[in-house]
């Protein structure tokens, strides 16, 4: 142990919290990530600790990288009155460090804090340890926080500031045609009629160079305005907030005349309290939305000054509109008869273009093994630094497997080595796959060589963040920061998301700075969406042309963007099952056996020559009233039992870790039901999500939970490229539970379960398979959207 305890201070108030951006820098600290671990409870008369499904106490924890010291503020985050009775610091599992011993009564939302001289360990991760009782019961709390210690490398200059995009208004003449439902009218301006009259014939002619600049804005607007009234229909016109900490608001659900299914975690909010004083006008406070569950919790910039008769506004967040505006703006003067509309006789794939006085590369050393054995892919790759399609795309496509992700960082590190005058932009959809591919690329590239770009929203999240990814971005410190221009200048590989490339824009860096700009995930992003690091970033506006070269990377037949309103499905602007039924038969297996094959022989295998199985049962699927998600007890209870299984039982001499095991189910409901399940069982390292959230990413064993049952039609599950991304996500060992009297209604599903009868692989109760009740074409069953994820 070494060093005193240098400060201690309680507040029972309600501090206010204020940017520490310039303290931390200022004063070389850093804030820390934290990964909460476990909250269990002892009973006295009980063996066994009672899990709590998620943390008591909100921490803070920031370290002074000049003084070696550590300050940590706690705050009682539950309703209960706790007596904290100590912290301790471990270094490793014997040795610790007391830095808080004695009785501390804390409230709720009761803050405490302490600073404490530590040793930096080599790993720079700890374990902190609370001890607190529960007033008035001989239960005794203990809860566990693993603190990462970051290192945060040297400011490369000021940070810029973001300059405002155009406002970009939806005109009149859209929103009166919207209103009318898209119908012909005789009282329509004639700016309203002339538009609808272009729509049509768009629409007719479909998407080509001649009408995309005009088409895709016209969508973009339609979709637009129907969001912004989706969220006026959330307005709470005399609403009751209940304060929870310090700008901290309770929002309850039953105040709503509709269900907010669209509001989300980050979503604005404006409050407007009326008029206070007699000398003042209304007092109106924003704010955002930082918790979705069954109450809304709110987050304010300045403390509300009463909490009862308010208007509660949800404004349209419009920032991505306005980055799609804009990038159709910049690339309204290309040719895109060349760039997006190419004629196959044109395209010369192995001579490079004339356009670049790059010597072309015929010899290459690959960075990954498994890279320089297929054919298919060095010849992309060849292709691409030597850009042999511009202005042309191009484009990598592959099912499940096939190593597109691989392709795109090995010909980003070809270019970064041979091309060591050219800049690349890395792009996708997600920040988690940026994070993967960034992760991926510092195994080889130096870690000044890269930069990864985050969103203001992204801080939220950064606590599940990869260390080192962290460490090469502009939250190096822990918390966001605008970047500098020296970020751009200085580092050769820009990685972000999509729609962040767009802020490049805003921040004044050059448009002819990123000779390669790569957009991984297109199949699940608009048309529109991935045009903008194209014209955001990639043309050069003063001469007309792409600067850039593109490549496309994704798979249409998995997860493409979800479009609400139902008019714009069958449009541009909604554009870009297994083996047979989603590639044609064409895909071999070329996994390495001693991965995919693990699980064969599993004695809970109906057929153990095949690593998978459906489990049928009849289950009763419920509608949660406030989000209109779906979930299922009885399949829920199967996923735990197999679960347990898994842990207890080693698979043909393999022991199944936690971090082995994914869970895929479509409804967001299902996903918060399961995952409150598994952290009872002390298991809350597997990770539950979504089929969305899985896309693009893999797991040994997945279980999935189908949820639909008492229902005529299988709602969105009827999506043949959800069923793919379910069904492609295991390495090893794929365990479907569902009731096939409502998945056989659908031709996708009947066909899964077909190849499952007839490869002997089904479990559960048992089934005829019959085409009585197929519907090949759902009309969604009258269903609200609750397929749609928002939940």
């Amino acid at each position: 142990m070494m060093g005193e305890q240098r400060a201690t201070t309680a507040r029972g108030g309600k501090p206010a919290r204020q940017s520490r951006k310039s303290h931390l820098k200022r004063t070389g600290t850093t804030r820390c990530l934290l990964q909460w671990v476990e909250s269990a409870i002892n009973i006295p008369e009980s063996r066994t600790p009672q899990i709590v499904p998620k943390p008591v106490f909100r921490m803070t924890v920031e370290f002074s990288i000049t003084q070696s010291m550590i300050t940590i503020k706690v705050q009682n985050f539950c309703s209960q009155i706790l007596i904290l009775r100590s912290i301790y610091l471990y270094y490793e599992t014997s040795k610790r460090v007391v830095l808080f011993g004695g009785v501390l009564r804390m409230v709720p939302g009761y803050e405490f804090a302490m600073e404490k001289e530590i040793h930096e360990k080599e790993d720079r991760s700890y374990h902190v340890v609370f001890l607190s009782d529960l007033l008035g019961t001989p239960y005794r709390l203990r809860e566990t926080v693993m603190i990462h210690l970051l290192s945060p490398r040297k400011a490369r200059g000021p940070p810029l500031t973001l300059s405002k995009l155009p406002v970009f208004p939806v005109p009149e003449y859209v929103q009166e045609v919207y209103l009318y439902g898209f119908l012909e009218n005789p009282h329509y301006s004639r700016n309203a009629s002339l538009w609808l009259e272009r729509l049509k014939a768009y629409r007719a002619k479909q998407l080509n160079a001649d009408n995309l600049t005009d088409y895709l804005r016209s969508l973009d607007q339609i979709d637009e305005f129907d969001s912004h009234l989706q969220m006026l229909r959330y307005t709470v016109e005399n609403g009751t907030l209940e304060e929870r900490l310090p700008k901290e608001y309770v929002l309850t659900i039953d105040q709503f005349k509709v269900p907010p299914v669209l509001l989300e975690v980050g979503s604005h909010v404006q409050v407007n309290c009326g008029v206070i004083g007699r000398n003042s006008g209304p007092t109106i406070v924003r704010g955002t939305i930082v918790e979705r569950s069954s109450i809304i919790l709110i987050e304010t910039e300045t403390p509300l000054k009463t909490l009862r008769s308010l208007k509660i506004e949800f404004p349209l967040n419009r920032l991505q509109y306005k980055l799609e505006y804009t990038a159709l703006v910049h690339m309204s003067r290309l040719d895109f008869s060349s760039i997006l509309f190419p004629k196959i006789e044109s395209a010369k794939p192995t001579t490079p273009a004339k356009t670049f006085n790059d010597a072309v590369i015929t010899e290459f050393d690959w960075f990954q093994s498994c890279i320089a054995e297929n054919e298919q892919q060095t010849q992309a790759i060849k292709n691409i630094v030597n850009r042999t399609a511009y202005p042309a795309p191009y484009i990598l496509f592959g099912p499940p497997g096939t190593g597109k992700t691989c392709t795109i960082v090995e010909a980003v590190l070809q270019i970064w080595k041979m091309r060591p005058k050219s800049r690349i932009l890395v792009t996708a959809t997600s920040n988690y796959a940026c994070n993967e591919l960034a992760k991926r690329l510092l195994k080889y590239v130096t870690v000044n060589d890269l930069f990864r770009y985050f969103s203001q929203t992204s801080q939220r999240d950064i606590n599940g963040m990869d260390l080192k990814v962290v460490q090469v971005s502009n939250m190096h410190y822990g918390i966001y920061e605008t970047p500098a221009m020296q970020d751009f200048v200085q580092t050769r590989i820009l990685v972000c998301t999509v729609m962040t490339s767009g802020r490049l824009l805003q921040l004044g860096v050059d448009r002819s700075m990123y000779d390669y700009i790569f957009i991984d995930e297109c199949g699940s992003c608009r048309e529109l969406s991935a045009l903008v690091p194209i014209g955001c970033v990639g043309t050069d506006t003063t001469n007309n042309r792409l600067q850039a070269s593109v490549v496309l990377a994704g798979d249409p037949l998995q997860l493409g963007p979800v479009t609400r309103m139902p008019y714009l499905r069958d449009t541009p602007h909604n554009a870009p099952v297994f083996h047979q039924q989603f590639y044609d038969a064409e895909l071999r297996a070329k996994g390495d056996p001693t991965i995919t094959h693990w699980a064969v022989n599993w004695h809970h295998l109906p057929n153990r020559k095949l690593p998978m199985l459906f489990h049928s049962v009849v289950g009763f699927m419920q509608q949660d009233s406030i989000s209109l998600s779906y979930w299922n007890v009885q399949e829920a209870q199967l996923v735990y039992q197999y679960v347990q299984i898994l842990m207890k039982e080693e698979i043909n001499g393999q022991i199944v870790r936690q971090e082995d095991i994914g869970i895929v189910t479509p409804y967001s409901k299902q996903v918060e039901f399961i995952k409150n399940g598994l952290s009872t069982l002390g298991l809350d390292n597997i990770e539950v999500g979504s089929v969305d959230q899985y896309q693009g990413r893999e797991k040994p064993v997945i279980i999935i939970s189908a949820v639909r049952s008492n229902r005529t039609t299988v709602g969105f599950l009827a999506d043949p490229r959800r069923l793919n991304v379910a069904l492609t996500r295991a390495q090893a060992l794929t365990i479907v539970i569902g009731n096939p009297e409502n998945l056989m209604r659908n031709v996708t599903w009947y066909n899964f379960l077909k190849m499952m009868k007839q490869n002997r692989a089904i479990t559960g109760i048992s089934f005829n398979l019959t085409k009585r009740h197929l519907v090949p074409v759902e009309e969604g069953g009258g269903e609200t959207m609750d397929g749609l994820d928002f939940a």
